[in-house]
């Protein structure tokens, strides 16, 4: 081999690596979203699918709630236990009830209603988020549902604000907090129109009623009192009828009926008097002033009706067509064609009557419960000119029927459920029409889930309608589990056999029945590996239990109060292994009881009061080995108490209303009030110690100690509802962050302690509600983060509930450093994220309803290590699941340490195989997998390769690091092993010691060359 002609490329080849010098490893990347995925739990992570059985047709969600489609079909708001009551649109079968829009995710309800048609078009009220409600148009489709215009409602959140909708020469008229507006269907054409009103007019008393031409409500003036007006949205137009009422004493008035052409109407400061109305001054008469109150009304063929002095009554409009009729005592009140069906009393008790506004014409249609009881019948609606009706049977199922008046056209129609002692308690629900003849209606029971059917009433036209989806029923009953003791969790559940008390270990073999319940569980407390409970078993009343998680130790403790009632144990508290509670007996009335489990040892601790005068305690709360609890005295004003379990031990602290005690420390802090100044309070448990922090706050709640300081919601005219925060001076005592500023509230509230963070949830304007941290400063008051990334919230808030503990789905694992918590984002659901308090620390932990879906978890607790809940899918409804706790993602690199760089030596022009010494990889979270461009073993090429060494570890973070294999030939005399690896994981093209004096060899070869050519 020619050496002097074989230098060139060697020197290129190294030449080259040394222009390109040593370089460094390639950046190490931290993949957090890898990461944050891995952290994710897929998969429905079902325990057990309690109820099999198949799912329900949804429930009509209320009153108001369906019309027609000028396209066919009739949308409605159904209510199913996987999207709450949304819009949907139904033909009255299974198959074609769809879903047309999901306004509010998961269970939560968007409440649609005030259903309007106008030129074709559906137009109805929906809440869109907290605070905020949206007037909408549809077409039947979910392309075609469209917002008109949003209204915000934070004052109220929990209240609907839109009262009443009306169709009037081409515009939508309606009522929106206490605010006369109209609509053309378009935001910009949306617009108040209260101007036409007097600015003292600032409340509605009656919806919108059209007749002719105008549109006729009560309303009320703050100086010229109630009155009845007319408008048809011009100012010329819009008049005051009649002022009803002058005076300090404002009038009565209800809602307005309509008979022909005539509106008729009830006022009275103290007795109600009919009035009427043709639309003009003159016109609006009264009709009926004599004595007496008078009842509810409504109208059926020529005439008005309505109840008086527990007669039935009825007019034509004049004082002489105001007759009584032969009933007694008249109740409910429906219409159907020219005739009224009332229920009235007689000898055989309370059944259905009918009218046609005479004397002769007014009598019982049937006796659905034969004999002196009563039927307790309701009315639902009318299909076919035929009532709808649903009452008791003799063995307490509830019935359908459906009568044309007369006895033997009085049929039953279906027959479902057992009724429980208030029977139906069902108003509000007419059915739904669909198609020409036919309805759907819901037939409730004692559990409320109720049963739905079509009918055109007949028994053989009446069918019951199944599930629109394919899978079984949720078992879920209650939000919240019962309590958790030491590697359980116990719940209620419905499954075939009705409500049963339940027990879970976070294992499938470990979900099961312990028996059954007549009632929901009251109240519910553990003590160590015990669970105590109020229960009501059919036969005792409301007692306590107690379950050890086995069907032979669930057993009553005690019947306290013997009778059907029980002694309905409430506040149930563990102090000193013993539980703490209040009762009711007939000797005593409400007071302070205790059990350690037994008969014998279940007592009471002391009465509070003499006789059954009851203290009614309750706030139950324990500190520095002693429990507190609010109780009335016998002045029957609150005080504050505490005991050390024996009548002698338990004393008054202070004369006070007393409301969330809540400890912290050493010490009781809680919001008190005396001699009508409400404030914040605390104690250590003595009178003297007993004193006001602050005064003047009035609107307050949620009372949480986390991270060393006392967090609460409070009130005012500036802020709106803003959290506070407390050292428990009254200096200390401020604002903590005007979050949304000015009057506006954020609601910022939930606060859970995270290590020295505190998170809480908080709204605003610009980015709805959302995770937050506090420090406890007004600086180090930060939005965590804004998953949905706009002004919808990440986080459904129940508006209903002033209680700090259900507003937001919740729990902390400070062993863990996270706080897992249900929010969505735009790319699904609500489902399971996890937090550290830091933004890049916060990721989705579980998605079970992938997708838009929302699982919607509720009542997190954690069990053996499991996070146990209730959540939702399409093939088994709302039942108990368990995920993995989540970890705190992995984002640290491993750590690698490539081998030095390798010099071989061959004979062959073609390379050689080359053996390295792996390199090294070290993770603190577990193994790793290491990958090599070039693995050992195989053949390199003449001259230097180099080699990247990748490892990775479980969460997807990778370190990179590089090292050289030299190849060159054997008959070159240069020396022969491994060459030391710079720090940079590569050497020069030239090499380092007795390999860089080859190199600058081979360089003058090549030179002495050049110059003999020369």
């Amino acid at each position: 081999m020619n050496w002097t002609r074989q230098a060139p490329a060697l020197l290129a080849a190294g030449v080259m690596v040394g222009l390109i010098g040593c370089s460094e490893p390639a950046d190490s990347t931290s993949a957090d979203a890898t990461a944050a995925s891995l952290q994710r739990v897929d998969g429905p992570a079902l325990l057990r699918d309690i109820d099999t059985r198949p799912a329900l047709f949804p429930r009509l969600a209320w009153s108001r709630a369906a019309i027609p489609l000028p396209s066919g079909g009739t949308l409605v708001a159904l209510k199913d236990e996987l999207t709450g009551a949304e819009l949907w649109k139904t033909d009255g079968t299974e198959a074609g009830t769809t879903l047309v829009k999901e306004f509010a995710p998961g269970f939560w309800s968007s409440t649609p209603s005030d259903f309007t048609e106008l030129q074709g078009a559906i137009y109805f009220s929906a809440e869109m988020d907290f605070g905020l409600q949206g007037l909408w148009k549809t077409d039947g489709t979910a392309a075609g549902t469209v917002l008109v215009k949003s209204f915000p409602n934070l004052e109220e959140p929990d209240d609907d604000t839109f009262r009443s909708m009306a169709a009037l020469g081409g515009a939508l008229y309606f009522i929106q907090d206490e605010k006369l507006w109209k609509s053309d269907g378009t935001e910009a054409g949306t617009v108040s129109i209260q101007a036409l009103l007097p600015a003292t007019v600032t409340e509605f008393h009656s919806g919108l009623v059209p007749v002719g031409n105008a549109l006729y409500f009560l309303a009320e003036d703050s100086v010229e009192r109630t009155g009845l007006w007319k408008t048809d949205g011009t100012a010329a137009g819009t008049v005051r009828l009649k002022n009803l009422y002058t005076g300090a004493v404002g009038g009565y008035t209800d809602q307005l009926h309509v008979v022909g052409s005539t509106v008729f109407f009830t006022a009275g400061d103290f007795n109600r008097e009919l009035w009427k109305t043709d639309g003009t001054v003159d016109g609006t008469q009264r009709v009926f002033s004599q004595s007496g109150s008078l009842g509810s009304m409504r109208a059926a063929g020529p005439y008005l009706y309505f109840g008086r002095s527990g007669a039935l009554w009825r007019t034509n409009g004049t004082e002489a067509g105001t007759v009584e009729l032969p009933a007694f005592s008249p109740d409910w009140m429906m219409p159907v064609g020219q005739s009224l069906f009332f229920e009235a009393q007689d000898e055989l008790g309370r059944e259905p009557w009918v009218s046609d506004g005479t004397r002769e014409g007014t009598r019982r249609v049937k006796d659905l419960l034969p004999g002196e009881e009563s039927s307790n019948s309701e009315p639902l609606g009318v299909v076919n000119g035929r009532l709808l009706l649903a009452s008791i049977q003799v063995d307490r199922r509830v019935a359908l029927w459906s009568s044309d008046g007369s006895e033997a056209g009085t049929v039953l129609l279906a027959e479902r459920g057992i009724a429980n002692e208030f029977f139906l308690g069902f108003t509000g629900k007419p059915p739904v029409p669909v198609g020409s003849s036919s309805v759907i209606v819901e037939l409730p029971d004692f559990d409320e889930r109720g049963a739905v059917f079509r009918t055109d009433g007949t028994a053989a036209g009446t069918v019951g309608l199944g599930s629109v989806r394919t899978g079984t029923k949720g078992s879920q009953l209650t939000r919240h589990p019962l309590a958790v003791t030491p590697g359980k969790v116990f719940f209620t559940a419905e499954d075939e056999n009705g409500m049963g008390l339940w027990v879970s270990d976070a294992t499938s073999g470990g979900t099961t029945r312990l028996r059954s319940l007549a009632r929901p569980v009251s109240d519910s407390a553990s003590v160590g590996s015990t669970l105590f409970f109020g229960m009501d078993d059919g036969t005792s009343g409301l007692e306590l239990w107690k379950s050890d998680g086995t069907v032979a130790g669930t057993v009553r403790v005690k019947d306290i109060n013997s009778g059907a009632q029980g002694s309905i144990p409430m506040g149930l508290l563990a102090f000193n292994g013993t539980l703490y509670f209040s009762a009711t007996t007939e000797v005593d009335g409400r007071e302070l009881w205790k059990s350690d489990g037994t008969a014998d040892g279940t007592v009471m601790v002391k009465p509070l009061l003499s006789g059954f005068e009851s203290s009614d305690p309750e706030e139950f709360t324990v500190m520095n080995g002693t429990l507190f609890f609010s109780a009335r005295d016998e002045n029957y004003a609150g005080s504050l108490w505490k005991t050390d379990g024996t009548a002698d031990g338990t004393t008054k602290v202070k004369d006070l209303e007393v409301d969330e005690l809540t400890v912290g420390g050493n010490t009781l802090y809680f919001f008190g009030e005396v001699n009508g100044e409400s404030g914040l309070w605390k104690s250590d448990g003595t009178a003297d110690g007993t004193v006001r922090i602050r005064a003047g706050l009035e609107e307050t709640f949620g009372l949480t100690w986390a991270g060393g300081r006392l967090y609460f919601l409070v009130q005012d005219e500036a802020h709106g509802f803003e959290p506070w925060v407390s050292d428990g001076t009254e200096a200390g005592t401020r604002l903590l962050k005007d979050i949304q500023p000015g009057a506006s509230p954020s609601f910022g509230t939930g606060f859970t302690q995270l290590g020295n963070r505190v998170l809480f949830f908080a709204r605003d304007d610009e980015h709805g509600f959302e995770l937050w941290r506090t420090d406890g400063t007004e600086a180090g008051t930060v939005r965590v983060t804004d998953l949905m990334q706009g002004p919808t919230s990440s986080v459904r808030v129940n508006a209903e509930s002033n209680d700090n503990e259900s507003l937001f789905e919740r729990v902390a694992l400070e062993d863990r450093g996270l706080a897992v918590f249900v929010a969505q984002d735009a790319e699904g659901g609500l489902e399971l994220w996890a937090t550290d308090g830091t933004t890049e620390g916060t990721f989705r932990h579980a998605d079970l309803a992938p997708g838009a879906a929302s699982s919607a978890p509720t009542g997190l607790v954690t069990v053996g290590g499991q996070l146990v809940f209730f959540a939702g899918d399409a093939a088994h409804g709302r039942e108990p699941r368990a995920v993995p706790l989540p970890v705190v993602p992995d984002t640290t690199d491993p750590v690698l340490t490539c081998p030095n760089n390798v010099l071989s030596t061959t004979d062959s022009t073609e390379g050689t195989t080359v053996e390295y010494t792996r390199a090294t990889a070290v993770d603190a979270n577990g193994p790793t997998t290491v990958t090599y461009s070039h693995p050992s073993g195989s053949r390199f090429p003449l001259g230097f390769t180099e080699v990247t060494v990748t490892a990775t570890d479980a969460a997807g973070n990778t370190a990179r690091c590089t090292f050289t294999v030299q190849v060159t030939l054997a008959t070159l005399p240069a020396p022969g092993g491994e060459v030391e690896a710079s720090g940079c994981g590569c050497t020069s093209g030239l090499g380092t010691g007795a390999g860089a004096g080859w190199g600058l060899l081979l360089l003058a070869l090549a030179s002495l060359r050049s110059r003999r050519r020369a």
